[in-house]
């Protein structure tokens, strides 16, 4: 099996500036694209391609259909699949016009409330019919319904699996940490709260990854967040702080990538990050998980992209890989209604059914071979056709029934993937997805 190669960036801010501004970020992303190919030629194709966050200015839609074409250019030049495209809100993902006086309180109450209502707090403005904290984040879920990468209704954070070798696998998780983010946000304010980060224990062979826009030392919960995946989640990828950094805290390798379009201050610099997770046997009869990390940044001077730091080479971080047989040993352990896991290399607490906080399960992202899940790749392809021809098809395949289309859009896309696991269900969603698209390209010829 080979190793799992993600390409690293946040911060792109995809938005309608001045003609100026618009131009120097084009020569940015050029720069970008030819650094790309020139690190696809040293390391090979990418697996996947990870945004973490601020993808768009101000969340507006036409800031995400520009993001759309430009990451399926990233995908084409990494050699990745352009439904293999993982993606979190950052704070610019949030659409302030929608942020109505209501939520404006919410956010509030989320930033000053005592910190042991904090999880409590967020739960219950979830289930708000009014929906103060999902609203902004309708025109992000738009763009994200594509990639499988939507923030959920119940506030619940996306898993998806990525194999690794010796049936171990990467346990992706999207975490949402803009649920209060406005225009008062500042240091420590945010909120991820515990449902985000109780990450199960009893799934053999699972490496966790992270990835979140904020860091923990943004939000308020930072103690709890970096103490609940301590010794539980190999890596957490970031954004929003627009300097590249790698830390390794409590056990959990920490990377931030910068952004690919920071402030136009002295000492900013473009900078995203090309990131390798491999297998490896320890010598010993175990194995253990290898994490490479290659810091990219545009210097003035060079008018290139070149390595950060000292060398051209990776920084490495190696950690012991519990055996797959000790991850299912079974013993749980609570404190404080938090469930606590033993050190990676040595036997493995269970999460009993009343103690997991099951993430939304969304498609794999590749198979053994290294093939994209067909659901993924169906979903990617229906959500490129316009909308009236994709409620057509839906309706055409049996997926969706007249009433849903009074839904809003992501839940009735959501409906009809919901009901594409019947047997048959999604070779007729192919094929008819497939005839629309040729349909449309004959409309357009």
């Amino acid at each position: 099996m080979p190793p799992a190669v993600l390409v690293h960036l946040s911060d792109i801010h995809f938005h309608t500036g001045g003609r100026g501004q618009a131009a120097r970020m084009s020569a940015v992303r050029t720069h970008l694209m030819q650094d790309l190919a020139a690190m696809r030629h040293e390391l090979g194709n990418a697996t996947a391609v990870v945004v973490t966050g601020d993808i768009a200015y101000s969340g507006a839609p036409e800031e995400y259909d520009v993001a759309r074409e430009w990451l399926d250019l990233v995908s084409a030049e990494v050699g990745s699949p352009d439904s293999l495209v993982l993606t979190v809100p950052g704070n610019h993902d949030i659409h302030w016009p929608s942020i109505r006086p209501s939520a404006k309180i919410a956010r509030e109450t989320l930033r000053t409330c005592p910190m042991e209502q904090l999880t409590p707090m967020i739960d219950e403005l979830i289930d708000d019919p009014d929906r103060p904290l999902l609203a902004p984040l309708d025109n992000y879920n738009e763009f994200a319904l594509g990639y499988r990468c939507e923030v959920q209704e119940d506030g619940l954070p996306w898993e998806a699996p990525l194999p690794l070798s010796d049936g171990y696998h990467l346990a992706v998780r999207g975490l949402t940490t803009v649920f209060n983010s406005d225009r008062n946000d500042g240091r420590g304010t945010l909120v991820v709260g515990r449902t985000q980060t109780s990450l199960p224990i009893d799934d053999p062979g699972a490496v966790h990854l992270l990835l979140a826009h904020h860091g923990p030392e943004d939000c308020r919960d930072t103690t709890e967040i970096r103490d609940r995946i301590r010794h539980r989640a190999w890596a957490l990828l970031c954004g929003h702080r627009h300097d590249q950094r790698v830390q390794n805290i409590n056990g959990c390798l920490e990377i931030t990538a910068g952004a690919v379009h920071p402030e136009e201050q002295p000492g900013y610099y473009p900078t995203y990050n090309w990131i390798r997770f491999d297998v490896a046997s320890d010598g010993a009869g175990g194995h253990q998980l290898i994490v490479d990390v290659w810091q990219r940044v545009l210097r003035p001077e060079w008018n290139r992209f070149g390595a950060s730091g000292e060398g051209p080479g990776p920084q490495r971080e190696v950690f012991p890989l519990p055996t797959l047989s000790a991850v299912t040993a079974p013993v749980t352990t609570r404190l404080d209604g938090a469930l606590v896991r033993a050190p990676r290399n040595e036997p493995q607490p269970t999460v009993t059914a009343a103690g997991s906080a099951e993430a939304a399960p969304r498609p794999p992202l590749t198979d053994e071979e290294g093939r994209v899940d067909e659901q993924r790749r169906i979903a990617r392809d229906l959500l490129d056709l316009p909308v009236p021809d994709q409620e057509r098809v839906l309706l055409l395949c049996g997926l969706l029934q007249p009433t849903d289309i009074d839904k809003d859009h992501v839940t009735m896309i959501l409906t009809a993937l919901g009901r594409a696991d019947a047997p048959g269900a999604l070779a007729r969603l192919a094929a008819a997805v497939a005839d629309a698209r040729d349909r449309g390209r004959g409309r357009s010829a």
